[in-house]
């Protein structure tokens, strides 16, 4: 989160037009894949774990999300980005997000 916060990459910096990509993958990972999954390296994979569960907590927080709004960051998601549509920010919209940009 404080690569966020902290504006660690930059992305405050750039020009308004610009597209700054960022790929997440949280999520909890069940009993068969911590133990059982990856089996040529389970050290790696346990590590994956921990790196899921430390995205979820930090895309659900409070700060984060207000950092995203205090600073004008509109999310989009891919078909966004390619073809100028606002597939994301309708969602947003309509379900009362103040993520919303619109």
């Amino acid at each position: 989160m404080l690569y966020y916060t902290e504006d660690r990459a930059g992305i405050l910096s750039l020009p308004e037009d610009v597209i700054f990509e960022q790929s997440w993958h949280p999520g909890y990972v069940d009993y068969f894949v911590y133990r059982l999954g990856e089996r040529a390296n389970r050290p790696r994979a346990r590590q994956f774990t921990v790196a899921r569960c430390q995205d979820v907590a930090a895309l659900c927080d409070r700060r984060l999300k207000d950092w995203i709004c205090d600073n004008g960051i509109e999310l989009v998601n891919f078909r966004d980005a390619l073809y100028g549509t606002q597939e994301y920010q309708n969602h947003l919209k309509e379900i009362r997000s103040p993520l919303c940009r619109i």
